[in-house]
This record gives structure tokens, sequence and C-alpha cells, in this order.
């Protein structure tokens, strides 16, 4: 199956969105902790 790169673009800017990862720092989102454990420096 393939799909037309505009279909993935506009699928990440919509994930994007949802998260607020466009205007927000992923390192202050609630569920960072939880999801990147060890990963912070």
């Amino acid at each position: 199956m393939r799909l037309p790169v505009t279909t993935v673009v506009v699928a990440l800017v919509v994930t994007g969105v949802a998260a607020e990862a466009l205007w927000t720092p992923v390192r202050s989102a609630s569920w960072f902790d939880g999801v990147a454990y060890g990963a912070r420096r």
C-alpha cells in the first residue's frame, strides 16, 4: 500500500496540533516523564 506524501504530511501536522507539539516544547508536556523515561539530560 502506497500513501501520497501529502497524506503523510497532513497526518504529521494534525498529530502535532493534537499534541500541542508545534508551539509547546515536548519536554514540558505532562506525558514526557512517562514516555521518555531515561531520555532526559
